[in-house]
C-alpha cells in the first residue's frame, strides 16, 4: 500500500495558542484553535505544535509549584514581641500536629516530649537533658542514633532525668574537688564516664555524677544535711535515735503529718547541726542557666540535684505556661533581652505542677521581712529558691495588670539558690553564671523585699 502523503498545517495569523488554565489542557488543541489546511506556504507539523503547547503546560505547573504560600500575620500576645513567622509554614504545622499527638498519647509517668531543631544531633540532645545515648535511642525505639529527622518528636522518660546529674567542667577544676561537692569518690565518677585518666579531664566536659549510695551514709555528726532513703522496717522515732536528731526536728523538716506512716523508699531530709549563728549547705551545685532569662528554671533545677533527683533545666524551659502576670506563667520571650519588664520572668507558683510530676512537694513563700522563715529553712537543711534583683541592684517597683489581675514587677529582676548564712552575709549560687557569691544582709534584704521575700521551698515527695 503506498503510503500516503502527511498534510501540511499552517496558522492564520489571527490564530493565537491559547495558555488558558491547566484543567482546559486535558482537550485537543484543536478545539482550542482549529488550523487552516493548507499544501503550500511556511507550515509546521502537529507534532511541533503539541510540542510547544506542552512546554507550556510544563512552563505553567512550574510556576504554580515555586509560588510561595502566604502565611497569615502571627497574633500578637501581651507582653511578648511579635516575631516574623519564616517559611515552611506547612511543614511546621504538621510538626505541630505530631506534637499535639504525642501530648495527647503521653502516659501519667511524667515524660518529657523534645522536638528535634535542625542542625541538633541525638549526642546533644541527651547531653542537655543529662541521659546517656543509648537510653534515649531505647527509649524512642531508634534503630540508628546517627539518623534523626527534624521535627521529630523524642520522648524523655522521667526515669532516665532523674537517675543522674551532670557537671559541666569548669577551669581549675579536679575530679577530686568535684567529687568531694558532690559526696561521691573518685572512683564511681571515673567508670560512670569510663574516664582512662583520672588526672585528665576538660574544661567544658560533662560529667556523670552517679547517684550517693545511701546505705554508704556516714551517720556521724556533720556540718551538712544528710539523705535518708526509708529502708522496710523504719521507724521515725528509730531513725531519730540513729543520727541524733529531735524527732520533733526530724518530723518538721520532711512535712510529716503521721510520724507513725512512713513509706519504704521514701527519702528523708535528716537536718544538719548548726555550729555557731550561721549554716552552710554543703552539695547545692552551680548551674549556668542556658538562655538569656532562663534564671529561674536554672535555680529550681539546682535545688533538685541537691536532693539527688535532679530534673533538667530545660524540662522548665519547655513546659511552663506563658501568660503576662509572672505569677501565671513566663512574661515574654525566655530569650529575650535581660533587664525589662516586657521580656521579664517567671515568679514561684507556674513552677509548682511541673515539679509535682517529677515527684516534689513545693510551695510558694512570702517572708514580708520574717528572715527567720529563710533561716529556718536552711537550718532544716534545705536550700531555697528567692527571688531577688541581678547583684542585688536598686530598683523601682513597678505595678503590672492583667486580666483584672495586678502585680509587681521589679527590673533586673533574677532568681537565686540561697545554700547559706553567718552573721554578715547571704550565700548563694547565681545561675546568670554558674558561680558561687554572696551579699551583706542588708543588700539581700533590700533586694529580696522588692518581691514581698518571695520563696520556692522544694522536697522530695514521699512518692516521688
Amino acid at each position: 500500500m503506498p503510503s500516503r502523503a502527511i498534510p501540511q498545517l499552517f496558522l492564520r495569523r489571527d490564530c493565537q495558542v491559547s495558555l488558558a488554565p491547566l484543567r482546559a489542557l486535558r482537550y485537543s488543541v484543536r478545539t482550542q484553535c482549529p488550523f487552516t489546511v493548507a499544501e503550500k506556504g511556511e507550515a509546521v507539523t502537529m507534532g511541533l505544535v503539541e510540542r510547544y503547547v506542552e512546554r507550556e503546560r510544563w512552563r505553567r505547573r512550574l510556576q504554580l509549584e515555586m509560588a510561595p504560600a502566604q502565611d497569615p500575620e502571627p497574633l500578637v500576645r501581651f507582653g511578648r514581641s511579635a516575631l516574623p513567622r519564616a517559611r515552611g509554614g506547612r511543614r511546621r504545622w504538621l510538626a505541630g500536629l505530631g506534637v499535639i499527638a504525642a501530648l495527647a498519647a503521653e502516659r501519667a509517668d511524667a515524660t518529657t516530649l523534645h522536638v528535634v531543631q535542625p542542625g541538633e544531633t541525638l549526642s546533644q540532645i541527651a547531653t542537655r537533658y543529662g541521659v546517656s545515648v543509648p537510653d534515649l535511642a531505647r527509649a524512642n525505639e531508634l534503630s540508628n542514633p546517627d539518623r534523626i529527622l527534624v521535627g521529630a518528636v523524642l520522648r524523655i522518660p522521667a526515669s532516665l532525668l532523674v537517675s543522674e546529674r551532670v557537671h559541666r567542667v569548669r577551669p581549675g577544676e579536679r575530679l577530686t574537688s568535684i567529687a568531694q561537692r558532690y559526696g561521691v569518690s573518685v572512683e564511681s565518677i571515673r567508670q560512670a564516664n569510663r574516664l582512662p585518666d583520672p588526672d585528665r579531664i576538660l574544661v567544658g566536659q560533662m560529667l556523670v555524677i552517679p547517684s550517693v549510695p545511701e546505705t554508704a551514709m556516714d551517720t556521724s555528726a556533720s556540718s551538712s544535711a544528710r539523705r535518708y532513703v526509708v529502708q522496710p522496717g523504719d521507724t521515725l522515732s528509730a531513725l531519730a535515735v540513729r543520727f541524733g536528731v529531735p524527732l520533733s526536728t526530724l518530723v518538721k523538716a520532711n512535712g510529716i503529718t503521721d510520724p507513725d506512716r512512713l513509706l519504704a523508699g521514701q527519702t528523708l531530709v535528716i537536718p544538719r547541726r548548726e555550729l555557731g549563728a550561721g549554716v552552710l549547705l554543703a552539695g547545692v551545685p552551680a548551674y549556668r542557666q542556658s538562655l538569656p532569662l532562663s534564671c529561674e528554671s536554672a535555680a529550681v533545677s539546682m535545688v533538685t540535684a541537691y536532693w539527688g533527683k535532679p530534673v533538667s533545666e530545660w524540662v522548665f524551659i519547655e513546659n511552663l505556661p506563658s501568660h503576662p502576670n509572672p505569677h501565671r506563667g513566663f512574661r515574654g520571650n525566655m530569650s529575650g533581652t535581660f533587664g525589662g519588664t516586657d521580656d521579664y520572668g517567671v515568679y514561684a507558683e507556674p513552677f509548682i505542677p511541673i515539679l509535682e510530676r517529677y515527684g516534689f512537694r513545693a510551695q510558694a513563700v512570702y517572708a514580708r521581712g520574717d528572715v527567720s522563715v529563710l533561716r529556718e529553712e536552711l537550718s532544716l537543711g534545705r536550700p531555697v529558691v528567692v527571688w531577688m534583683t541581678n547583684l542585688a541592684s536598686v530598683q523601682p517597683r513597678l505595678i503590672g495588670e492583667a486580666d483584672g489581675e495586678r502585680f509587681i514587677l521589679v527590673p533586673q529582676e533574677h532568681a537565686f539558690v540561697v545554700y547559706g548564712y553567718d552573721e554578715e552575709r547571704v550565700y548563694v549560687v547565681d545561675p546568670g553564671d554558674g558561680q558561687y557569691r554572696s551579699f551583706g544582709w542588708e543588700d539581700f534584704l533590700r533586694s529580696w523585699g522588692y518581691f514581698d521575700g518571695m520563696l520556692l521551698r522544694i522536697l522530695p515527695a514521699p512518692w516521688g
